[in-house]
């Protein structure tokens, strides 16, 4: 499979910028073998035991299929994709997320806060997103959320908005008792959470590409430690262009790094992993020393 290896490595990292040797050495020889198994057995799921080795030729075989199948190459992805999360991850960020634009609503009303979380998973993170804002006290119109994964069936969980005991970790889960309701299969998250999320699916390269949108907050987390650095830093510079000006980047606790060697600057928030582009953050400092108190608090805004 070696001879391959590479025109497959390339390729997902040219479609997802996922490294697929960030996921174990042969992490990616055994999703190449289960995707032709699959297609050989209509796809029914053999046990790894009872697959044979791949030839050369199913190999060279299935490359064709890749190119020519938008579904196959859907199908593939979906083997790189780590949903790993949960509502409130890192919880830190969401009370800096809240504070900041509760400040930035004071100085500013009438704005709406636009919040960026790429990629999404299952929407515990954007779901989060919203439910901090709420608990803030903004008014729903105040802010909108779009949310994006490559994952289809990421996104069909996320728009679905039932989730099971493991999207719940911690022990601060009071949440839970005030924006969702108990159900057979778990617990439905409220249509006024829900309504502020927008849902799209695609990759991360084209989530980054220029819209013409900006973002006050944009959530990037624990996705960039499975890339390779060219592609780290190409997602960097270009989310860090889709920020407002006072924008706010979020990212994971093993990538602060990244987001330094890119050239921005941490926002000073303990535990939140949050960084500014290097020149931004004066102004808005400015005007938000202005509405906070002396104990770094934030005053609560009235919902409408």
């Amino acid at each position: 499979m070696n001879a391959f290896a590479v025109l497959f490595r390339d390729w997902l990292r040219r479609e997802t910028g996922i490294d697929p040797d960030s996921l174990g050495h042969d992490f990616l020889s055994r999703a190449l073998t289960e995707r032709v198994h699959a297609l050989k057995s209509d796809g029914e799921r053999l046990p790894s035991a009872a697959r044979a080795p791949v030839t050369t030729e199913a190999l060279r075989a299935y490359w064709a299929r890749l190119h020519a199948c938008a579904d196959e190459r859907r199908a593939l992805i979906e083997l790189f994709v780590v949903p790993e999360t949960w509502f409130f991850r890192d919880g830190a960020a969401f009370a800096a997320l809240a504070r900041r634009a509760a400040e930035r609503i004071a100085c500013a009303p009438g704005r709406v806060i636009r919040v960026l979380s790429a990629p999404c998973s299952t929407g515990e993170e954007p779901y989060s997103a919203a439910m901090a804002l709420l608990d803030a006290g903004l008014d729903p119109a105040s802010f909108a959320i779009d949310a994006l994964d490559l994952s289809a069936r990421a996104i069909e969980h996320a728009r679905a908005g039932c989730y099971g005991r493991n999207a719940f970790r911690g022990t601060q889960t009071a949440f839970r008792t005030r924006f969702f309701t108990p159900t057979a299969d778990g617990w439905l998250l409220d249509e006024q959470v829900r309504s502020r999320v927008q849902f799209r699916q695609a990759n991360l390269m084209e989530a980054c590409a220029d819209t013409g949108v900006r973002y006050d907050f944009v959530f990037c987390r624990n996705v960039l430690i499975y890339f390779d650095r060219d592609a780290q830093d190409r997602a960097i510079r270009q989310l860090a262009s889709r920020l407002a000006d006072d924008g706010m980047l979020f990212v994971g606790p093993a990538e602060t790094g990244v987001a330094m060697r890119c050239g921005m600057r941490s926002a000073r928030v303990p535990l939140a992993f949050a960084f500014q582009r290097a020149d931004d953050g004066a102004a808005a400092d400015e005007c938000v020393a202005g509405h906070v108190g002396g104990d770094g608090s934030y005053r609560r805004m009235a919902r409408g």
